[in-house]
């Protein structure tokens, strides 16, 4: 795997541009739990923090990729108009960047306005997890590749979860992960703070125990913990609760800490976006782990930021996601 990374010399300096937002965003989130941060038109939080990896990642990534198309979740009218705010985020891509200007911010963020349709191209959540990032808790910065609707390259930043799946989720890690794939080679962790390439291969591995490790969102906006229950029961399982922000809950099913993150949908009319599970789709499933919607369909990456057509989400080992899914429909618990 080593020799395969060295020789895609853009995607090593991916990983390391995702490295360095990781120590940036860490430091900012315990500097400071009252970072500034604004309300979107959506009421969900955006802090500094968002906004600067943004602009660091996009701004690499268009000197590494000649015509890089983006999908990225922020938009600099959010900052604009805010000067404290706008102030903080200065400050944080200075940490990378020391030339920066505010002007270079905001048109390094607005390089993420790509459509995302049909053709190649990268997304970007900057903090995925918002809301854990200003609760001091887990969150990811998650980078992937999406080739005519398949994800071929994933970087995700893990920057409080510790490299040993041993650790407690609830504990925040001093060096966090880095979790990475490229189609067909399978996913590797590394610490955030790596000074030498030696990853270490995942695989997501089948728990042998009376229990099922279910992992849900934290925020009960996102997701129905409560039917994951019900999904345990109908196998015969103890519900192992396990509640974590962001896409962190893909990397923990793919190194066999969790058997499944399940994402049932609590609005029907509600549309998964992009960004947030492309990075994750690709370390699960090189890992071992299948990833569908809460219905079994695969995930859409070709018409735009929202996956249509997709409910919900399922990732688990081979063992239990076919279980799952008929749990599913036969307690019809998807909306």
């Amino acid at each position: 795997m080593n020799k395969n990374i060295s020789h895609d010399a853009n995607f090593r300096e991916c990983l390391d541009i995702v490295a360095a937002c990781c120590r940036i965003a860490r430091a900012a989130q315990q500097a400071s739990l009252t970072l500034p941060q604004h309300s979107k038109s959506d009421s969900t939080p955006v802090t500094a923090a968002d906004f600067a990896v943004q602009a660091i990642i996009n701004r690499k990534l268009g000197q590494f990729y000649k015509g890089v198309k983006i999908l990225a979740e922020e938009s600099s009218a959010d900052l604009k108009t805010k000067s404290s705010l706008l102030k903080r985020v200065c400050e944080l891509v200075g940490m990378n960047w020391p030339t920066v200007s505010a002007e270079n911010i905001t048109s390094a963020i607005d390089m993420g306005n790509h459509r995302g349709i049909q053709e190649s191209y990268w997304t970007l959540d900057p903090i995925d997890g918002t809301k854990g990032f200003i609760r001091g808790a887990q969150y990811a910065i998650a980078l992937a590749f999406i080739d005519k609707g398949e994800v071929t390259k994933a970087i995700m930043g893990c920057p409080n979860l510790s490299t040993s799946k041993d650790k407690s989720l609830d504990a925040i890690s001093p060096t966090g992960s880095i979790f990475f794939s490229l189609k067909g080679k399978g996913s590797w962790v590394l610490p955030d703070a790596y000074t030498s390439f030696d990853p270490e291969q995942i695989s997501c591995k089948l728990s042998q125990s009376e229990e099922i490790r279910i992992c849900g969102s934290v925020e009960p906006l996102h997701s129905v913990t409560k039917k994951n229950d019900q999904i345990a029961q109908f196998l015969n399982k103890r519900n192992h609760k396990l509640k974590i922000d962001s896409q962190c809950k893909y990397a923990i099913v793919s190194r066999g800490q969790a058997d499944a993150f399940i994402r049932l949908p609590t609005d029907r009319y509600y549309l998964e976006k992009v960004w947030d599970h492309a990075a994750g789709l690709l370390i699960a499933s090189e890992a071992g782990a299948i990833v569908s919607d809460a219905n079994g369909n695969d995930l859409n990456f070709r018409d735009g930021k929202e996956m249509l057509g997709n409910k919900g989400i399922v990732c688990a080992s081979p063992y239990y996601h076919p279980r799952i899914i008929t749990a599913i429909k036969d307690l019809q618990l998807n909306l």
